[in-house]
């Protein structure tokens, strides 16, 4: 592969909002062009202010980008107000009580009240509008304000949204369960045992986007709460990275991980020290920087918080399964026959319901299988699920070996359980050749018009670990047939998002179904990654499953197949090959353009269109420099990643001139340049 040197892309550390860091003033010559603030990605958690959405921000500027262009794009919003009246001390629960309800008494009538706090002063209300957000942002008794998130550990789904009857989880009934409350306690009982617990509001202001206020209520009025622990581990990232290059280790290597995980202990010891007799470790995952906890009380979890080594403390959500003539639309059997790759010696790992050993397609594939959630005794629940996503892996790719990871208990599967399963991927990666993890689960009717931090919490930390050791996260991106936006985790950056497209003629529910059609159901957005059949899909002995459920596994197939034939490339290389090679499908809901993965094409067999892999055939050019003609801020993930921190060279695409090479700043920013020669 030839390559243009002299260019140089600036660090991570520098400040992604700020367009002057986003390429350095080396060699190169660069015309960077204004910033559209509206689909400027969230590159962190840290609350940022759009100067485009607040008319009169004031002094009132902890607003988050996600949470603005939600607004602005018609979307109500549920939003916790922190309050600190200048006059009243908060230090009992009277001034909390009083310093809300003046709060409440002085909004309007149509702004709806979500939760009024029992045990300090905060207020959580649903935001229609941008001009409502601005109205209430004048009250001078704000402190802080951060988006609204309705868990506790009480075994309730997260998704308040959800209004789908359920029975109820049979979970509840079974008082030995670790994630039950050990309080059976009503909320008036225990505000009248707990009266004089309340937290300062400066206090809570600063630990206010690191945990679930909903959850820390509950901890105040004696309900203990399980929570995920994620620790900054950036310092870890950079040591790992510096002790690779020094040893010459590959990603994903035993030494990698070994490394890692000797720091991460490292880590966790020396901030979980202190609290050894305030919380019960119920969970510890070694090759992540995560930690699951079980606290009785609040004091310690307040103090923790405001170690600066802690990211935040997540309630564990519950996710459920995303259910909704395949193989010679991806190109299947035209790839195997003229190529015989079949992902032989690898393993893909099944975060699901367990899967049947015995099901057509799956007999002497299943390689390993757990139940990360307490086990019930089956190989596969009763519906199926797990079975038929992991028959479509082995039929995608016939010599892949499955690792079937059982995370659902009942009818859903918690954070915890599929971060235990996710650690499990990383530290076995080598011993099975682990080429990626599919999770076709989510949370229903929970929609993200943006990309969600990886540090946002626990699951994306692990899925982004999963990534940083040379494994695929591939994920469902959901059934609410959303079109401008999807569900969790899919919505993660390191996350690997796939929509569904139909492959029969027919209809589906009021939809006309045909080939490359896509589904009625599949969520889409402008920062989906690829597409894939989903719809009706045939495998396990189990018949037209629908779903991107069904979709996300047919990818998961393929990189199995990529990695056995290609043993060389990177993990990144590898998707950038399926992505770049797959034939381009626009939604016909929203006009947005996306490629449906093409098999054949990515292993380079002959069609009757060229194949669209513009690394392969690379193109000679000569000269250092380079000028941007055009600038894609976009929060989608692009088809090439350059490491941001390489400063020589930049790897040149076929076709040299006119040809865009996508410039990465951080994992969800971009530029487009086009190469010119000197």
């Amino acid at each position: 592969m030839d390559s243009i040197s002299g260019f140089q892309v600036v660090s991570p550390e520098h400040d992604p909002y700020d367009p002057n860091t986003l390429l350095s003033s080396g060699l190169p010559t660069l015309d960077v062009f204004d910033i559209n603030y509206d689909l400027f990605p969230v590159s962190s958690s840290e609350p940022k202010v759009d100067p485009l959405a607040i008319e009169e921000p004031g002094e009132y500027g902890l607003i988050a980008p996600n949470t603005l262009n939600n607004l602005k794009l018609g979307y109500a919003q549920e939003i916790t107000f922190i309050l600190a009246a200048n006059d009243q001390p908060v230090d009992s629960k009277t001034s909390t009580t009083s310093i809300t309800t003046d709060f409440i008494t002085g909004l309007p009538a149509d702004i709806e009240v979500i939760e009024n706090y029992r045990n300090f002063s905060a207020v959580a209300l649903r935001i229609e509008s941008v001009d409502e957000l601005n109205y209430i942002l004048k009250n001078p008794d704000i402190l802080n304000l951060v988006p609204y998130d309705s868990g506790a550990s009480t075994g309730l789904m997260t998704a308040e949204s959800d209004s789908r009857s359920r029975p109820e989880n049979p979970r509840s009934e079974n008082t030995n369960d670790s994630r039950s409350s050990d309080s059976q306690t009503s909320n008036n009982d225990s505000q009248t045992s707990n009266n004089e617990i309340v937290i300062d509001s400066e206090i809570l202001s600063a630990i206010a986007d690191k945990i679930s206020l909903t959850a820390l209520d509950a901890l105040i009025d004696g309900e203990a709460q399980e929570l995920l622990i994620s620790f900054n581990s950036r310092d870890i990232e950079q040591a790992v990275e510096e002790k690779m290059e020094l040893e010459n280790w590959s990603v994903g290597s035993d030494e990698v991980i070994n490394y890692q995980a000797s720091l991460f202990s490292e880590l966790k010891d020396d901030i979980l020290s202190p609290f050894s007799q305030d919380l019960e470790i119920l969970d510890d995952y070694e090759n992540l920087p995560i930690t699951f906890a079980k606290f009785d009380q609040v004091d310690p979890l307040i103090e923790l918080l405001q170690n600066p080594y802690i990211l935040g403390v997540d309630v564990p959500q519950i996710h459920e399964k995303a259910l909704a003539e395949s193989l010679p639309l991806i190109g299947q059997p035209r790839a195997i026959e003229a190529t015989g790759f079949t992902g032989s010696g690898t393993t893909v790992a099944v975060l699901d319901t367990g899967a049947d050993p015995n099901a057509p397609g799956l007999q002497g594939r299943i390689v390993y299988a757990r139940d990360f959630a307490p086990d019930d005794g089956q190989d596969d629940d009763d519906s199926g699920h797990g079975t038929n996503v992991s028959a479509i892996v082995a039929g995608v790719a016939p010599g892949t070996q499955i690792a079937a990871l059982d995370v659902f208990d009942w009818d859903g599967a918690y954070d915890s359980d599929i971060i235990a399963a996710i650690n499990w991927s990383i530290q076995n990666r080598n011993t099975y050749n682990i080429a990626a993890i599919n999770m076709s689960l989510g949370v229903y009717d929970w929609k993200h018009t943006s990309p969600l931090p990886d540090n946002e919490d626990a699951l994306g930390q692990a899925i982004a670990n999963a990534r940083n050791n040379g494994i695929l996260p591939i994920v469902s991106s959901g059934n609410d047939g959303f079109t401008d936006g999807i569900s969790s985790p899919a919505a993660f950056e390191s996350a690997i998002s796939v929509g569904s497209v139909y492959d029969f003629t027919g209809t589906y529910g009021w939809d006309s179904a045909s080939p490359d059609r896509v589904s009625s159901f599949s969520n889409s957005s402008p920062f989906l990654d690829i597409l894939a059949p989903g719809s009706e899909i045939t495998a396990g002995g189990l018949s037209n499953y629908s779903g991107t459920s069904m979709a996300a596994p047919h990818v998961a197939g393929a990189v199995a197949v990529l990695r056995e034939a290609f043993p060389n490339e990177s993990s990144e290389q590898l998707l950038q090959r399926l992505i770049n090679s797959g034939d381009p499908i626009t939604d016909h809901r929203n006009n947005i353009t996306k490629n449906r993965i093409n098999l054949a094409s990515a292993l380079q067999v002959e069609s009757s269109r060229p194949d669209n892999d513009n690394f392969g055939q690379a193109a000679v050019l000569s000269g250092t420099s380079i000028t941007v003609t055009e600038q894609v801020v976009t929060s989608e993930r692009l088809n090439s990643r350059v490491n941001p921190t390489m400063p020589e060279q930049v790897a040149v695409p076929s076709g040299g001139l006119g040809q865009p090479l996508f410039l990465e700043k951080s994992p969800s920013t971009h530029l487009a340049v086009t190469l010119i020669p000197s």
